[in-house]
């Protein structure tokens, strides 16, 4: 009994221990992410949108290499569950659908030139399931948002604020802690 006992805490530490690793990397990819670096190499890559791919100037296609190994990246470790996938794809789905539309001319050079039909499938695979997910009611459009905002109604929506031309209100959590 006591060696099954001990089975089981090495198995829950051994995935505990996995989960604390696979945590680490997405960190850092998201990290990566954010720098002022990429954030600027993506801005040049929306420049593209309607660009044709034999205009891209030599910078605009580095820029654009940059980004997709980025997402290839961040692709391959949502595509191993080192993330939950749909917690990712609620934030950033439209964004990964709209860079692959941007890059697929490239990619698909890339792929043809090097004779590589796998380069950057994870960034691929990635944009096809972001537009799966693109197609599903997001998490605020469902019942259960409606139902946590009537519940929660003494809190100002800020889409209607926002539509009635209204800033934020300042100092709405102190009124709202003194109205308890």
């Amino acid at each position: 009994m006591v060696a099954i006992v001990a089975a089981l805490i090495s198995c829950v530490q051994l995935l505990v221990g996995r989960s604390v690793s696979r945590g680490g990397i997405l960190s850092s990819a998201m990290m990566n992410h954010w720098s002022a670096e990429n954030v600027a190499l993506r801005d040049v890559v929306y420049g593209l949108e309607n660009k044709e791919y034999a205009q891209w100037s030599e910078e605009e296609r580095a820029a654009a290499t940059a980004v997709g190994m980025q997402i290839s990246q961040v692709g391959f470790l949502l595509r191993n569950s080192y993330a939950d996938r749909r917690a990712f794809l609620d934030f950033w789905s439209n964004w990964c659908v709209r860079l692959f539309v941007i890059l697929s001319p490239m990619i698909a050079d890339l792929r043809t030139r090097q004779n590589a039909p796998d380069q950057w499938i994870y960034f691929e695979w990635l944009a096809r399931m972001a537009y799966r997910h693109e197609l599903r009611r997001q998490w605020w459009q469902r019942r259960a948002w409606a139902l946590l905002k009537r519940r929660t109604r003494q809190l100002p929506d800020p889409d209607v604020l926002r539509s009635a031309g209204h800033p934020p209100a300042e100092g709405h959590r102190r009124e709202l802690r003194d109205s308890t």
